[in-house]
């Protein structure tokens, strides 16, 4: 069988999946309350960052090494991330934006993207590094919610020394699955 028919047929089998960070539990607390208001997708997963968009490429097992070699070949370390602001998009997506450590999410964006082997023909989505808290019916509810979320931004850097890659299941909750570390200097990738 052709490698394109291989791909096809586990993306066929498999659930989708995505890689992601988890803030840590001060980030969590200062956005899920606006979440549960806001955002429909907060009892499915809680808030994240998406380093690698949701796909059903491959099954769980094949993704995870590929992933897990991908981070060990490109010798990715922890790096500190920072939200500077807010913002929203036309269609209502109202987000916190990342600042410093955005050109690394979007190195890893690409990294691991490419290690899931997005089938030829495939148009992704442009990345942009943030953290969705909310969606609105229109710009002005969006411009209204993105205020009220400027003084819950969370303060003070955060460390990313490991990513999750994160299942859907059959009822359209995310299930954390796999830590995929990034390793210091030294280290291999591996679970954290």
């Amino acid at each position: 069988m052709k490698p394109e028919g291989r791909r096809a047929e586990e993306g066929a089998m498999g659930a989708r999946i995505a890689v992601v960070f988890f803030p840590p539990e001060e980030v969590l607390e200062a956005v899920e309350g606006f979440r549960a208001l806001h955002d429909p997708l907060a009892r499915r997963i809680d808030a994240h960052v998406a380093v690698a968009y949701p796909a059903g490429w491959l099954d769980e097992r094949r993704a995870l090494e590929r992933l897990r070699g991908s981070l060990s070949r490109a010798r990715r370390r922890p790096f500190t991330l920072c939200f500077d602001g807010t913002g929203h998009t036309t269609d209502g997506l109202v987000y916190l934006r990342v600042g410093e450590g955005a050109r690394d999410l979007r190195i890893l964006h690409h990294l691991l993207t490419d290690a899931l082997g997005p089938p030829p023909g495939t148009v992704l989505p442009r990345y942009f590094p943030h953290l969705t808290v909310g969606r609105s019916p229109g710009e002005a509810e969006a411009e209204f919610l993105e205020r009220q979320l400027r003084s819950r931004l969370p303060a003070g850097p955060l460390e990313v020394g490991a990513l999750a890659l994160v299942r859907e299941d059959a009822k359209g909750r995310w299930q954390d699955r796999h830590r995929l570390a990034l390793p210091a200097a030294g280290e291999r990738a591996g679970v954290a």
